[in-house]
């Protein structure tokens, strides 16, 4: 169980250094395979950790454990916000168990978590 416990970590941290130093690479904070967004009302996801249910399942963790972890690791001691990516609104707690796509924020940076049944 400890081994399980060192990986979740680990992947997370994994997962999210390995999008941000190939964007660093590619000169940009975009990759240049993608089309450049306009600006919107809506907060643009600056990143974008996908998470199936039945790895959470297998790591013996809920959807909400694993949103704490996530947003404990990328937004140290900062307080976080779960809310919708579509409309900066905060996310209640039935909402993690029944929307697929939500976003953690600290108010000015936006990382997407899609969740994969």
């Amino acid at each position: 169980m400890r081994i399980l416990k060192v990986s979740l970590p680990l992947i997370l941290v994994i997962s999210f250094l390995l999008p941000v130093t190939l964007m660093a690479q590619a000169g940009g904070s975009k990759p240049p395979c993608c089309p450049k967004r306009s600006l919107e009302s809506t907060p643009s996801i600056q990143g974008q950790f996908v998470m199936s249910d039945q790895m959470l399942r297998s790591q013996g963790i809920t959807r909400s454990q694993y949103m704490n972890q996530l947003s404990t690791i990328v937004f140290p001691n900062k307080a976080v916000d779960i809310v919708f990516p579509s409309n900066p609104k905060k996310a209640n707690g039935t909402a993690l168990d029944t929307v697929d796509q939500l976003a953690l924020t600290d108010g000015i940076l936006y990382i997407g978590v899609r969740f994969v049944r």
